[in-house]
């Protein structure tokens, strides 16, 4: 999901970077440009194109990438208003994931590198239609993401994203300060074949066992903070935004991302509360990260609050806790199944087509 707005900065540069990646490692790139339009400027009546059409790329990329277009009137049926200039990137996501059309569906970003597809192949062998998985994220400059793909020369993709698989810090990238990978293993459980893994059965565990000795919830009892604090920080497994949820096509029709939650921010985490509730396991595996290209944040921009999750009454579910913004029982899911024919299509949405359910 993306739009034309610049966001970060060279924004046009790090797409035609990892839109080339992406291609070549997915058998479809579905790119939603949500809102673009709304960009326009009045005063010369210059309209702002989908940033997909302002790109560079190959033959062979562009032959893989599937254009989804969320126009103004679009948005405002998908919202249930007017979006003026707004980008509701969950909304966006939602749209992404209905209109792929693989057994396995990542959400990831318009600025990231994907791990090389033998390895995303690997993870996929391993996970069941209930399974769902997150990857940590590693930051990495344009200048420096652009270099190794100009050594690695033309149609050294994959031999690229392989060398920043295995030596990462060669190529300066490095996990952002305060996002490490591993400090949330004790709220996890060990797996063959992953580093951690969460589901809501073993939460309840940890939440009902008056003898449980774990770190995590120690640390709970320490610091005085509720548990629902506590989850809402420590649910996403890879210590912070990994960019990069994949899960199959079953489990995405179950599950969405929060619509309503209209700003920057936490997507991941509320997600995360929706898969568990679906009773999926959620893992996290060993030796692979997502490569995000590091660029400036506008820190004018609204984001979401940070979500607290605790049990409900009968330690059924997960429900938000005090200033939650949104339930995972009643997320607007977009049901979106477009008739795609070609890879290489380009669609704008009508209104017609969209609904809520």
């Amino acid at each position: 999901m993306v739009r034309n707005d610049n966001y970060g900065g060279n924004l046009k540069q790090r797409a035609e970077l990892t839109l080339r990646a992406q291609a070549y490692v997915f058998d479809e790139v579905v790119v939603v440009d949500f809102n673009s339009a709304a960009l326009t400027n009045r005063s010369t009546a210059v309209v702002k194109s989908p940033l997909i059409d302002t790109l560079e790329l190959e033959v062979a990329t562009r032959a893989n990438v599937v254009s989804v277009i969320i126009n103004a009137s679009a948005c405002a049926i998908l919202m249930g208003r007017p979006c003026g200039q707004n980008f509701y990137e969950t909304a966006a996501r939602n749209v992404g994931v209905r209109a792929a059309t693989g057994d396995f569906v990542v959400s990831t970003n318009i600025d990231d590198l994907p791990p090389h597809r033998e390895l995303l192949q690997g993870l996929m062998a391993r996970m069941s239609p209930n399974d769902a998985l997150l990857l940590p994220r590693l930051e990495i400059s344009l200048q420096h993401g652009a270099a190794l793909f100009r050594r690695e020369g033309g149609g050294g993709v994959d031999e690229a994203l392989r060398m920043l698989q295995v030596r990462p810090a060669d190529y300066h990238a490095a996990a952002r300060s305060g996002c490490g990978s591993g400090a949330t293993s004790a709220w996890g459980f060990e797996r063959p074949g992953w580093r951690t893994c969460m589901s809501l059965t073993h939460l309840r565990g940890l939440f009902t066992e008056r003898t449980n000795r774990s770190r995590a919830f120690q640390a709970v009892l320490l610091r005085k903070k509720s548990p629902a604090h506590f989850l809402g920080s420590q649910m996403v497994l890879v210590g912070c935004p990994g960019d990069f949820q994949m899960a199959s096509r079953l489990l995405w029709s179950r599950t969405s991302f929060d619509a309503r939650l209209v700003h920057r921010g936490y997507a991941d985490h509320t997600l995360i509360a929706h898969w568990l509730n679906a009773n999926a396991t959620i893992c996290a595996p060993s030796g692979a990260h997502v490569l995000h290209l590091v660029h400036s944040y506008n820190h004018g921009v609204r984001t979401n609050a940070p979500p607290q999750w605790q049990f409900d009454s009968q330690q059924q579910c997960l429900v938000p806790g005090r200033g939650a913004q949104a339930s995972p029982r009643s997320t607007p899911v977009l049901a979106y199944t477009p008739a795609i024919q070609s890879r290489s299509t380009q669609q704008t949405i009508s209104p017609a087509r969209l609904q809520m359910f």
